[in-house]
């Protein structure tokens, strides 16, 4: 049977397009990125301490902002830093046994036991107690009515 040019043409063309499809959904599969999302690029951020923002905002602003002094914030994180990392430690474990047992449901074996691999580094660094501690306060003085 005999293909016209066009249908000849028009076959090749779906073909090729069906192909460049594959080949960019294998190479997104192939990178490695670290995002929230799969296959999403992390974007790259700097990391600001409290005391960077304090000179941003002065004292006033940073009063109104934290709905306390830059002095009261530091004798605040000062007692709750312990707590602060303690529920960090705890919010880690909890993921790690999550990833483990989606593993352990994956390879369809509740036997054995699988490595627990420390989790991946933070792609924009490490949160400090301080800056949690700073976005806590922010987060709950807006949801107070003044």
């Amino acid at each position: 049977m005999l293909f016209s040019s066009y249908q000849r043409n028009t076959e090749f063309l779906a073909a090729q397009a069906a192909m460049a499809a594959v080949l960019h959904f294998i190479r997104g599969r192939s990178e490695k990125t670290r995002g929230t999302r799969y296959g999403a690029a992390t974007r790259p951020r700097q990391r600001r301490t409290v005391q960077e923002i304090r000179l941003c905002l002065g004292a006033k602003y940073f009063q109104r902002a934290y709905r306390m002094s830059y002095e009261s914030f530091w004798k605040l994180h000062e007692q709750l830093k312990d707590g602060i990392e303690e529920a960090h430690k705890k919010q880690l474990e909890k993921m790690r046994r999550q990833r483990r047992s989606r593993r352990a449901r994956s390879c369809g074996s509740g036997r054995g036991r699988h490595n627990n691999p420390p989790p991946p580094p933070v792609p924009n660094g490490k949160i400090s107690s301080e800056v949690r501690l700073a976005c806590a306060l922010r987060y709950f003085c807006r949801r107070v009515a003044p």
